[in-house]
């Protein structure tokens, strides 16, 4: 058996009986406009979403490229996954951001991306790379 204590308790936590001081139609349109509320704010995704991503883009010694994303948004919510590859060393980090061989006067080589803005973002193979046949820039959001 229920002590009195507890059966007070649970009566006063019951629910109020609905009371027909609001009509029907006056509740429903009452729902309606705050379900028009919700629907009208933007989607907020449940965790970072892949924007973009260039596929593997083969550059010449020296070469870069203006890839165009058009992702837009706040670039402060961009991650930026950048990749290289060869037919030797498969895809890889080698001389990511560039690097001098042996010194400035012995060639530089790798790759690396710069000016990314909202829409785009350029590509770019060293002059001496033998590492970097193809490169793949993805853009994450969140």
């Amino acid at each position: 058996m229920f002590p009195a204590i507890a059966l007070g308790a649970a009566l006063a936590c019951a629910p109020a009986a609905h009371h027909d001081a609001c009509p029907a139609a006056e509740r429903i349109a009452a729902l309606e406009a705050r379900v028009a509320a919700l629907e009208s704010r933007p989607l907020v995704t449940a965790g970072p979403a892949l924007a973009f991503d260039s596929g593997w883009i083969a550059l010449e010694k020296g070469e870069e490229m203006i890839v165009t994303h058009a992702v837009g948004g706040d670039l402060e919510r961009y991650i930026v996954l950048f990749d290289s590859r060869s037919d030797t060393h498969g895809q890889h980090h080698i001389g990511y951001g560039g690097r001098a061989v042996d010194g400035f006067s012995s060639g530089y080589t790798g790759c690396y991306y710069y000016q990314l803005d909202t829409s785009t973002v350029t590509l770019r193979r060293a002059t001496d790379d033998t590492f970097c046949h193809e490169l793949k820039v993805r853009i994450v959001t969140y």
